[in-house]
This record gives C-alpha cells, sequence and structure tokens, in this order.
C-alpha cells in the first residue's frame, strides 16, 4: 500500500465521520466496544487485529500477523505511581486492584469496552513487558528519526 498517505486526526470523532463519509477509504483504529458494534451492525468491516491472538469478540476478524508476520502491536492498561512511592503503598494499590479485577459487574463492563481481562500483574512484570516493547519498537522508532530515552 504505496500510496496510502497518513493523515493525522484530533480523534475518533473526526475520523470515523470521514470514514463513514467515505472521505477516506480505510482508517487504523484503536479496537473499543462501539468499533466492535459498528462491525458486528455492519456499519465498518474490521480488517484485522493487531493483537498476537484473534479476538474472542471478534472470531471472523483475522489478526494482522496472518498476513504480516510479526505484526503485533498491543493495547494495554497500567497503572503507574510517581517513581519513589513507598512499596507498602504500591502493594495495597496492587491488592485492591487485584480484588476490583474480580469483581463480576466490572468485568462486564470492562469486556464491553473490547477489554480482554489478564491476571493482575506485579509492578516487575509490567516493568518486564514495558521494557520488552520499547526494544521491539526502538528500531521502528529511530527508523523515523525519533529517539527513545530511556
Amino acid at each position: 500500500m504505496k500510496d496510502v498517505t497518513h493523515v493525522p486526526y484530533t480523534g475518533g470523532g473526526p475520523l470515523l465521520s470521514n470514514l463513514f463519509g467515505r472521505h477516506i477509504p480505510l482508517a487504523v483504529l484503536t479496537l473499543t466496544g462501539q468499533n466492535v458494534k459498528l462491525h458486528l451492525n455492519g456499519q465498518i468491516r474490521l480488517l484485522a487485529v493487531t493483537s498476537a491472538a484473534r479476538k474472542a469478540m471478534l472470531p471472523d476478524v483475522p489478526t494482522a500477523a496472518e498476513t504480516i508476520p510479526d505484526l503485533v502491536s498491543l493495547q494495554f492498561a497500567g497503572l503507574f505511581a510517581p517513581k519513589g512511592t513507598p512499596a507498602d503503598i504500591i502493594a495495597r494499590i496492587q491488592t485492591s486492584l487485584s480484588a476490583a479485577m474480580v469483581d463480576a459487574e466490572l468485568r462486564k463492563l470492562l469486556a464491553a469496552g473490547a477489554f480482554e481481562m489478564q491476571d493482575v500483574a506485579s509492578s516487575e512484570t509490567l516493568r518486564k513487558f514495558l521494557r520488552s516493547e520499547l526494544a521491539r519498537w526502538k528500531p521502528v522508532v529511530e527508523a523515523e528519526g525519533f529517539k527513545i530515552d530511556p
């Protein structure tokens, strides 16, 4: 797709408006509950997801890696605290988060927003994940002339 031009948008609303109005032929969207509903209702067609595996809520939508090997770009949410936050505070937050994540109503709300739940990671697990993602994306970022400040 060498003839595709990147057009930055200020948000999902204007982007979807131009997609619906056929002013643009395609868009890269964040997977949200709204976009899943638009796909399921036939208003848009999701061509691929960038997760490592197909999404349970979208079994008919292939992964990008099924066509382009190693094209995996993960969306994730994490809680962050300022450097130097006392360990006991971090532990209390993690305990509270772990307790909240087993709440059926919260899980239902998050699933409606297209979140697929994982176990709550420890601070060290999240740190390792972020380091691996930085290392994985560093060549791409630098090829575009940007720097990653560790």
